[in-house]
């Protein structure tokens, strides 16, 4: 059937601060990533929406914003919220790219 919008995510225990933060390395649940991209390209939807842990954001160097005590951004200008992608995050957005895609990320609170 046709898709116009994907939502979907994959496992996030091997992204988890609160796991072994495996990462892809945990091929079985963290590479399901993988599965994502096949069906890009085979459906081509419009547009497409996959969600994760903050984690995957910091694995690989990634880094945290900073806020303030209301929960507001220190620095309002800075992209996604002060948070700077890890090395892991950034290869997943690579393998979302190569499917044909502009691709953006947010980290949602």
């Amino acid at each position: 059937p046709r898709v116009d919008v994907l939502a979907a995510g994959f496992p996030c225990q091997p992204f988890s601060l609160r796991g072994d933060q495996l990462g892809t390395d945990d091929f079985e649940r963290g590479g399901l990533y993988l599965e994502l991209c096949r069906f890009l390209k085979k459906r081509r939807p419009k547009a497409f929406l996959f969600e994760n842990v903050v984690g995957l954001v910091l694995m690989g160097g990634g880094k945290r914003g900073h806020y303030a005590e209301d929960g507001s951004p220190e620095d309002e200008n800075a992209p996604h919220g002060g948070f700077v992608a890890g090395s892991t995050l950034s290869f997943i957005l690579e393998a979302f790219a190569a499917c044909g895609y502009a691709v953006s990320w947010s980290v949602v609170n």
